[in-house]
């Protein structure tokens, strides 16, 4: 089964959301200004959008892990997984993933889309055998979700910006769980100043 297939198959859905009906879906070229719209709402820095856009015309863009939540007819939630390399302790290079941004539309904040999303990208990228993914964020939150910080894990954050609390990982397969060295992340991090808070 091929990678588009496999996403599909894992993220595609509808989703009952305190009480109403959202779809998760892989994100589609029209929805490139809803969701430049969201994260100007979401994160209200012109640099998170910057990024996303940075990250879709890059190598690391994978279009089949970028999901949105449908509700209501608009796109009230977007994540993205895109490319990453770890580089191992033992000299080699591992791919992996990242996951930023998650953003939900301020209007629909604490319903458990953003939940939603996340649940769908790592089923996403467990069907298609991802090994590891790495992000910054909120341990209370995402370590509901099963993210442990990254560094009991020997995987070492890209930037000492980032505090090692909030640098978190899954490993998905036996050898992203095995996996030790420094996450380096794609241009479009380091172009935006996307590191860190």
């Amino acid at each position: 089964m091929n990678h588009r297939s496999h996403a599909a198959t894992a993220s595609t859905g509808v989703e009952r959301v305190d009480g109403s009906s959202v779809a998760i879906r892989p994100e589609r070229p029209d929805d490139a200004e809803p969701v430049r719209n969201l994260l100007r709402a979401a994160f209200g820095v012109e640099k998170v959008v910057t990024l996303v856009d940075l990250i879709r015309a890059s190598p690391g863009y994978l279009p089949d892990l970028s999901l949105v939540a449908e509700g209501g007819g608009a796109v009230v939630g977007h994540v993205m997984l895109s490319r990453l390399a770890l580089r191992t302790d033992d000299g080699g290079r591992l791919p992996i993933l990242t996951l930023s941004p998650l953003s939900v539309a301020p209007a629909v904040h604490r319903r458990g889309i953003g939940g939603c999303l996340l649940r769908a990208a790592v089923a996403d990228a467990r069907a298609a055998r991802e090994s590891l993914i790495v992000l910054e964020g909120d341990p209370a939150y995402y370590g509901r979700h099963g993210f442990e910080r990254a560094a009991d894990r020997g995987v070492r954050r890209p930037s000492s910006r980032i505090p090692e609390a909030g640098f978190m990982c899954l490993p998905l397969t036996p050898g992203g769980a095995s996996a030790r060295g420094a996450v380096e992340y794609s241009a479009p991090f380091w172009v935006t100043d996307c590191i860190g808070p």
